[in-house]
């Protein structure tokens, strides 16, 4: 089941973790989520900063989040997926790779939830959850999720989910049409993925920062070792 973390405890973790603070914040230091981003790994929940085996995250998570304004059902958004700890933590010249970008996410409006908490869901669906726990994916991929794979011997990585609300204007149209050759990444020849700038890409498309999750991996042998 999917828990609700409180927007005051997703700052103190953003500044803990140094993605606020520090030379240089990944984040700007007054960012508010105003988005409570959900994800998890064959059940098993992101949850600002826990950590996970690699072999847990080989696939996509799945993704909840609500939309932000009831009168706008038709907001639709973008979630960015990077490692600011490549190729190792203590020396992260890679910074920030690339591993997901995926676009036109929609979410289930508050008007659809409170419908079904008056009426329930609807008896003619075959699905067995709530709606309130769907998020539509209507876009295929910028760029195609590419699991964490942190070297055997590195330091357990931080893998940073960035929730960004998409233009209403008319470069939209433009935006939705990307493809990831058309920000420099090839997705059959990894190394494209290094040095992405998502600050530059998310200003050029007008995309707006409005929730964030983190979690950190490392290989299996490992997790006894960091804890």
């Amino acid at each position: 089941m999917s828990h609700i973390i409180p927007f005051q405890n997703v700052v103190q973790s953003l500044v803990t973790s140094s993605l606020t603070t520090g030379p240089t914040p990944l984040l700007p230091s007054g960012f508010k989520p105003t988005v409570d981003l959900r994800l998890n790994y064959n059940g098993d929940q992101v949850a600002m900063g826990n950590l996970f085996p690699t072999t847990e995250c080989t696939n996509p998570p799945n993704i909840t989040f609500f939309s932000e304004d009831p009168a706008k059902p038709s907001l639709s958004y973008t979630l960015i997926m990077i490692d600011p700890d490549a190729p190792i933590p203590q020396s992260p010249i890679y910074a920030n790779w690339c591993h997901w970008i995926i676009p036109g996410l929609m979410p289930t409006s508050y008007n659809e939830i409170i419908t079904d908490l008056y009426n329930g869901p609807d008896p003619s669906s075959d699905e067995s959850h709530s709606r309130s726990d769907e998020v539509s994916q209507t876009r295929m991929p910028i760029v195609q999720y590419y699991p964490p794979s942190p070297d055997e011997q590195s330091d357990p990585h931080r893998y940073i989910f960035l929730l960004y609300r998409e233009p209403s204007s008319s470069i939209q149209e433009t935006y939705l049409s990307l493809k990831s050759k058309d920000i420099g990444i090839d997705d059959t020849n990894i190394q494209t993925r290094k040095n992405f700038n998502f600050s530059n890409f998310a200003e050029k498309y007008q995309l707006t920062l409005v929730g964030i999750n983190w979690f950190k991996s490392t290989n299996p042998d490992k997790m006894n070792e960091t804890g």
